[in-house]
């Protein structure tokens, strides 16, 4: 890593861990208050139009604090099975990554999972009984919690476990209460969910012409849903308030 200098005269090489991460979150958030924002609008298909902002570089006045968590927005990708919600997001996070955005993404799994595998010794701590299980390298870290007949946590609690970033995508989840673009694929032979669910903004499909109630994409126009995402993802604050509603 270097002998990186986090500010307040200290230095990686000179901390322990915890004050390492710490003095971390502090370089974060300085180079987040770097960031500001300068206005345009979009035309969507079928005369929707949007004013928003657009991320560019420069220190000046009034700049966001999107990863310090003042500003964290929240929007999802809902769809039936099958639709590309994950192929979306796999072309969609690159596109507002380059623009300087950080992001987070939310997966809901409807099947049981594991990212763990027998033999290794993570997973021998939680055959053991271990109800969490910490496992850190130089790369990464991963967090396990055990539910053990617990009830599965809620988007709420969820978004509460994220590290505050600029925007959280969150896939699936698609009857909760926060605001969502659909997916959807005419080849899949569902039925469209945004007549039935004013939270969903917009659409993205491969038939958007059939779309007339809202602004709708081609699954294909990335540029565009990352345009829309920018300018309608919801403040933390507001979704977390809806979920509590709900």
């Amino acid at each position: 890593m270097g002998n990186v200098d986090y500010g307040h005269g200290v230095r990686h090489g000179d901390i322990k861990p915890r004050a390492f991460f710490q003095a971390r979150e502090r370089f974060a958030q300085a180079k987040c208050r770097e960031r500001t924002f300068q206005p345009f609008e979009i035309k969507y298909r079928g005369g929707h139009v949007a004013s928003f902002d657009k991320l560019r570089s420069g220190r000046q006045s009034g700049g966001v604090s999107g990863c310090c968590g003042v500003k964290m927005k929240i929007i999802g990708l809902a769809g039936w099975s099958g639709a590309g919600k994950t192929t979306l997001i796999k072309r969609l996070l690159p596109c507002l990554v380059a623009r300087g955005l950080s992001v987070s993404t939310v997966k809901h799994a409807h099947h049981r999972f594991d990212i763990d595998h027998p033999g290794k010794d993570s997973y021998a701590h939680r055959e053991a009984g271990a109800k969490e299980v910490l496992i850190v390298s130089g790369e990464r870290f991963a967090l396990m919690h055990e539910l053990r007949g617990e009830a599965e946590p809620d988007l709420k609690r969820l978004i509460s476990l994220i590290t505050p970033v600029d925007f959280v995508i969150v896939e699936g989840f698609k009857s909760a209460a926060y605001p969502k673009i659909e997916i959807h694929r005419a080849e899949n032979g569902k039925e469209f969910l945004y007549p039935s669910d004013e939270r969903i903004l917009a659409v993205a499909s491969d038939q958007p012409e059939r779309i007339k109630e809202r602004p709708s994409f081609d699954l294909g126009d990335v540029d565009t849903i990352a345009d829309f995402v920018v300018a309608h993802a919801a403040p933390v604050s507001e979704v977390l308030e809806s979920l509590s509603a709900d």
